[in-house]
């Protein structure tokens, strides 16, 4: 089937050079939910660094001070990507799930007995374990919202009801890295302050899939990984700066009392930050800005490709309701496909997941299969053994979505 570009996007799949090649032999990554690839732009900035620059911070000498510029400019960067007041709300680390593990720990020492915390049914396992753990330690009660089975939503009606003046956290995802659900997320975050709560954001898996503004949204801290839209592995946290700054850190001796050095222990990742860099400026080149005069900004290309993959959802979801021995979980409503992120959790009869990703790898479809890290939620949808995971991104089109269901027909 013949489909007309997408205007808004530009320079793709030229990016990705394992992409590139005849249908007999190219690679289709459609496990975007589990890490995206990595642009040549982001994969240069990254030897470039280390072939050049490569040196510890702090010191008068060249490449010392190259390296400062380049963490610098990538906190400049990620800043402007999440709309944050300051470069110096931006924090780096191991990954997302390390981050939260020890902001759990630093967090949680300011919890006193008869304190509550609310995580969610939705969420995956590193915005539930970290906290769950933490509030075992300090003796206090954990909460978790359920979800609406029917599409996979978070129930907010039962999240207000778990409300209270006892509540000191809220942990909650703004997508679903397992069925692509969005969360109401700035109703959780003003019905959490009302109580003085604070919310904690995973932003992980709708970091590449939307425009994040914090400012807007008013949460309170908000973390991502950089592998998850094109970057290397890398974890960053984002917080109101005041908060970060009151907050305790685990720190050692020579590290800064001040942000952001105060929550990076140990030497940096300086070639994953540059990386990061690198990754966001490919983001921002992807806004086509043919016919316009102004420069294209790393805002206006989150918006487009936003537009770009609720198409392909829209697609999708057509395409799959045709296929009545396939069950999808999560939204399936083609009207509501801008509530969900390109990524879809399905089931087919006669098939374990395994056996479905080990099908489509022998294709060179590559596809993710179990839980993900979401063990609570595959528990509550009844299918512990997990789901075939198929993820689309800035980089996947039309075409993308016929050939996986050509290979489901041949099944």
């Amino acid at each position: 089937m013949q489909h007309k570009p997408f205007p808004l996007i530009k320079n793709r799949k030229e990016a990705y050079p394992l992409m590139r090649g005849s249908s007999k032999t190219a690679y289709h990554f459609f496990d975007g939910a589990g890490g995206t690839q990595v642009p040549t732009v982001v994969q240069d900035a990254m030897v470039q660094y280390l072939s050049h620059h490569n040196s510890n911070q702090g010191g008068y000498h060249k490449t010392s001070l190259e390296t400062d510029h380049i963490v610098d400019q990538a906190r400049q960067k990620l800043a402007r990507l999440f709309n944050a007041k300051s470069p110096n709300e931006i924090c780096f680390g191991a990954n997302m799930t390390s981050i939260t593990l020890n902001f759990s720990r630093c967090l949680a020492r300011l919890w006193q007995e008869n304190d509550e915390i609310i995580i969610s049914d939705l969420d995956h396992e590193a915005n539930r374990s970290p906290w769950v753990s933490a509030a075992s330690e300090k003796g206090i009660n954990v909460r978790s919202c359920q979800i609406k089975p029917q599409d996979g939503t978070l129930d907010l009606d039962h999240l207000r009801k778990l409300l209270s003046p006892k509540t000191k956290l809220v942990a909650v995802t703004l997508a679903s890295n397992l069925l692509g659900t969005f969360t109401p997320i700035k109703d959780i975050i003003e019905e959490a302050h009302k109580v003085g709560a604070f919310v904690y954001v995973d932003a992980v898996h709708a970091a590449p899939h939307c425009l994040i503004d914090v400012q807007d949204l008013n949460c309170d801290f908000l973390v991502c990984s950089p592998y998850k839209f094109f970057g290397p592995h890398l974890g960053v946290l984002w917080g109101k700066g005041s908060l970060l700054q009151e907050i305790p850190s685990y720190r050692i001796m020579p590290a800064p009392k001040e942000i952001p050095g105060k929550w990076e222990s140990g030497t940096p990742n300086f070639e994953a930050i540059a990386g990061t860099g690198a990754a966001i400026d490919y983001l921002t080149s992807l806004c086509d800005t043919h016919q316009r005069e102004e420069l294209p900004s790393i805002r206006d290309a989150m918006k487009a490709i936003q537009l770009h993959e609720q198409k392909i959802s829209e697609y999708f979801l057509s395409k799959v309701s045709e296929y009545k021995n396939v069950k999808l979980f999560g939204i399936s409503d083609v009207s509501r496909a801008h509530q969900r992120t390109p990524t879809f959790s399905l089931s087919i009869d006669g098939y374990s997941p395994a056996i479905l990703a080990q099908k489509l790898a022998d294709k060179n479809i590559y596809a993710w299969s179990g839980h993900c890290y979401a063990v609570t939620l595959s528990e509550k949808l009844g299918y512990k053994e997990g789901f075939l995971r198929v993820g689309y991104n800035q980089y996947h089109d039309l075409e993308d979505v016929d050939l996986f269901f050509e290979l489901i027909q041949d099944l």
